[in-house]
């Protein structure tokens, strides 16, 4: 069971926002520019000049759901499973189109 819940709809395809989610060039793209990729599916991510770096393992990675485990770094993240799961969702009469990779 996930420690982390957030729902947020955005209008991008589920591979996309996995893509976004689930991999060291997708983090960089959105959510902290100094990313280090490690074996073992392990991802870190430094902020402030890497004053605080979090260490984050893959845990499972499907074709529209992927969680993490927030191994190291400050405060309440250590330890935290946070999971992603991407769903198609209808937005006006259509349904949302893939507005490209960083665009969510």
């Amino acid at each position: 069971m996930p420690d982390i819940h957030h729902a947020i709809q955005v209008a991008a395809s589920t591979q996309t926002v996995t893509d976004l989610v689930a991999t060291g060039a997708g983090l960089q793209q959105w959510w902290a520019e100094d990313v280090e990729t490690a074996a073992e599916g392990r991802i870190s991510l430094g902020f402030f000049n890497r004053a605080t770096v979090y260490r984050l393992r893959l845990l499972e990675r499907g074709p529209d759901a992927m969680s993490w485990r927030c191994e190291t770094g400050e405060g309440v993240l250590r330890g935290k499973v946070g999971c992603v799961t991407a769903s198609a969702f209808r937005h006006g009469h259509g349904t949302a189109a893939d507005p490209g990779v960083g665009r969510i």
